[in-house]
């Protein structure tokens, strides 16, 4: 199997030609709606002259808002600090789209902080009542006996421990 090394910032990237070539998955006949909708995740892409984050979020989830996904996922490292900044032929890894789940909060207020525990900054306050929505469960501090914290598409935690669904 062929490797071939990229770099970026003192991070070396290995990528397997095969993968690479791995094809995608295609509509066997399209139609003029089809070509706008999400095109399916295809775990790697090559960044191409002219593309932001937002760009490449629309093109494979239909939402360019959701660009932070593919920016938190696993690709900081090979983007680096400013999101805003990425460079033709970098590799990225494309997360695939995983559904929501909701909660509603049950405390009093709940604090959505920028980490999973109460030192982390607070990024926002919601008060009982509030609906919120997360695509995953992290284990963090441990809160009153529960470590689960949801993590939310907007980027921010909270302590489950609060909601209506405790381990998500």
């Amino acid at each position: 199997m062929e490797r071939s090394p990229g770099f970026r910032k003192g991070v070396l990237l290995a990528l397997s030609h095969s993968l690479a070539r791995t094809p995608s998955r295609k509509l066997i006949s399209r139609t003029k709606k089809e070509d706008h909708m999400a095109q399916p995740t295809p775990g790697l892409y090559t960044v191409q002259p002219g593309d932001s984050l937002f760009a490449i979020a629309q093109r494979f989830y239909g939402d360019g808002n959701q660009w932070h996904r593919i920016y938190d996922y696993c690709n900081k490292q090979v983007i680096g600090q400013d999101p805003n900044l990425i460079r033709p032929g970098e590799v990225l890894y494309i997360p695939p789209i995983v559904p929501l789940k909701t909660c509603t909060v049950t405390s009093p207020r709940l604090r959505a902080r920028a980490a999973p525990n109460t030192q982390s900054a607070i990024l926002h306050s919601f008060p009982q009542g509030t609906v919120l929505t997360f695509f995953e469960v992290r284990q963090g501090e441990n809160v009153d006996g529960n470590s689960n914290w949801g993590h939310s598409d907007q980027g921010y935690y909270f302590w489950l421990g609060g909601t209506d669904h405790p381990n998500g």
